[in-house]
């Protein structure tokens, strides 16, 4: 197939290059089922550009391409690269690839005016990305984004920051009058505007410690925990009041929660 296309190339050049008063190439794909494609550009006289491999048993015909317009060496840089913060954990990225050559692309992070970190790399021919690696609420970011493959890299672009939303420490418990032998539950939701440990205890009316529901240190985001109405030993407790205890770092509240037997 290959030899097939050389010929044809060789054959119809003259006309080619007569036509448009340009140089053309002939660009190829190459690569059998699942391994990475590569596209090998040919002269008007068949001979290989860049070193690229030949005789590939898998081989389809791209087109006909003007000179110019055959990348060769590093790819180009992706173009309009935009960041818009869709919450207070995620920030939607998307941009235009510019390149037929590149390997992949290269995206960095930095949180206001922090050194710029690497956050990922993306597979080629890809256009957008979701952040949502540890954002923190109401914190400004930048992002930046380049072209990769063997031959280097392209410069960066840079997207203006953007910011994401404010997120309020919040701790509501719902459902607080229940019934644990219909196996219904108290279901604690709280919300973290930044990483802390978080502590969620159930006391009797009188200040005894009925059960530990948590103590552990927790990221940005929103947690449901479930109380049972059951005590350590796994007892439903009596009827009655008892206050859920919640302490996130400075932040302290407590909540009512009421069994019936």
């Amino acid at each position: 197939m290959l030899r097939l296309l050389l010929t044809l190339i060789i054959i119809i050049s003259p006309y080619l290059a007569q036509a448009e008063g340009i140089d053309w190439w002939v660009v190829v794909q190459t690569g059998g089922p699942n391994s990475s494609a590569k596209y090998q550009a040919f002269g008007l006289i068949g001979q290989p550009v860049g070193g690229v491999m030949q005789g590939s048993k898998y081989t389809t015909f791209i087109g006909f391409v003007p000179e110019w317009t055959l990348q060769t060496g590093k790819p180009n840089p992706p173009i309009n690269l935009k960041a818009i913060a869709v919450s207070s954990t995620q920030v939607s990225l998307t941009w235009q690839d510019d390149s037929i050559a590149e390997a992949g692309f290269e995206l960095e992070r930095r949180a206001g005016n922090d050194s710029f970190l690497l956050l990922t790399l993306i597979s080629q021919n890809a256009t957008a990305y979701q952040d949502t690696a540890h954002l923190i609420s109401n914190t400004p970011y930048s992002y930046r984004l380049r072209a990769y493959n063997e031959s280097g890299t392209s410069s960066w672009i840079q997207a203006t920051a953007t910011t994401t939303a404010e997120l309020t420490r919040k701790f509501t418990p719902y459902r607080n009058l229940f019934y644990p032998d219909k196996q219904e539950t108290v279901q604690i939701r709280y919300i973290m505007d930044k990483p802390d440990h978080v502590n969620i205890k159930v006391y009797s009316l009188s200040g005894r410690l009925v059960k530990n529901l948590l103590d552990e240190t927790k990221p940005v985001g929103e947690y449901w925990v479930d109380w049972d109405g059951r005590d350590e030993e796994g007892e439903i407790l009596a009827s009655g009041t008892y206050i859920i205890y919640f302490n996130a770092g400075d932040f302290k509240d407590l909540k009512k929660a009421i069994i019936i037997r």
